[in-house]
């Protein structure tokens, strides 16, 4: 929790799931339109920076937003949103699992990916 500049009401800093959820959504649909980020942000009026973080769930995207962003995708807006409450918790580990994996491959080296394997594998085997 952080305080705020101007008073002394605590902030949640932790991402809201429903937000990374519908980041991951906007970044889906932009993929699959062909725009990238910049093409994106020129759209709505916004940097691509904002693009980033609202496709990460960094900052909630507006009702406003979402119905721009609708209307240049051509989808229903509830195509944004889960189904099913399961459908959040799912994206959530999927996010989670990609971001490990990715640090995974693109910060360890070979031995120390094979270390991390050793570990992981006899965590697995203590359990079983």
């Amino acid at each position: 929790m952080t305080k705020t500049k101007h008073n002394n009401i605590k902030k949640a800093t932790a991402f809201n799931p429903v937000d990374i959820y519908v980041g991951n959504k906007v970044r889906f649909f932009r993929k699959i339109t062909g725009l990238n980020q910049t093409e994106l942000a020129q759209r709505l009026g916004l940097t691509f920076q904002q693009i980033q973080k609202y496709e990460k769930g960094e900052n909630r995207i507006s009702a406003s937003r979402l119905y721009d962003i609708t209307k240049i995708f051509n989808i229903p807006i509830d195509s944004l949103f889960p189904e099913k409450e399961e459908d959040i918790k799912v994206k959530y580990i999927y996010k989670q699992t990609y971001d490990l994996a990715k640090n995974y491959m693109n910060t360890l080296n070979e031995d120390e990916r094979k270390l991390v394997d050793r570990l992981v594998e006899g965590l697995i085997s203590n359990k079983g």
